[in-house]
Order: structure tokens, then sequence, then C-alpha cells
């Protein structure tokens, strides 16, 4: 996950650079966090999907279209709740942050240690 979060801050912040140096061409740059989508990647992960509330990936499609077409913003988070908790992230104290994320991190799986 930590790897996953890094890569994801890198691309939206490579894409607000982009889209600053882009802005007055006709260049349209747009970063989509879409959140939990109904695909088959819960499946082939094994991640646990009790509770999620899934988008479906028409819904993805149709916010990233709309965001083209009327956004001002290079970054767009697809989904009320999953803009409600991205909005969270940059508004609460960065501890309170990572202390919630590390409630709903997987825990790794134990190594038994070999006789």
């Amino acid at each position: 996950m930590a790897v996953y979060a890094a890569a994801k801050a890198f691309v939206i912040s490579f894409t607000e650079a982009l889209w600053v140096e882009a802005r007055g061409s006709r260049l349209r740059v747009l970063c989509l966090s879409p959140g939990a989508t109904s695909s088959e990647f819960y499946d082939v992960s094994g991640t646990a999907t009790e509770g999620i509330r899934f988008q479906t990936p028409r819904q993805v499609v149709d916010t990233a279209f709309h965001a083209l077409d009327t956004s001002r913003r290079p970054t767009v988070v697809s989904g009320r709740v999953n803009a409600l908790l991205a909005g969270l992230t940059r508004t609460l104290p960065k501890r309170l942050v990572l202390a919630l994320a590390a409630r709903q991190a997987p825990r790794p799986a134990t190594v038994a240690a070999r006789p």
C-alpha cells in the first residue's frame, strides 16, 4: 500500500505540473481518482470487499468525460463518498489521516518460523 500511495501522489503532482505547463494550449490534462470500481481487480488481488460501495466503470468514465468538458481543475475524484474522503485527507491533521489509514490497511501475513 505504501508504494501504491506514493505512486498515486506522484501521478497527481505530475498531472498538476503538466496542467500548469499546458495552460493556454488546447491540451486538456486530467488526473482521475476513481476509488473502488466494480472490476476483476478485487477477485484477482484477493482483497475483501464487504461493505465497499463500488462505482460502475460507466460512472467513472462519465465522470472523466464530464470533467474534461467542464472542470477547471487538473484533478477530479469520482464518486461523492470518494470526493468527501479525499477532501478530508487534505483538511485533517496528517497524524490523524495516517492513524485512520493504518486501521484500514491490510495486515501482512505472518510467516511461521521453520524449526
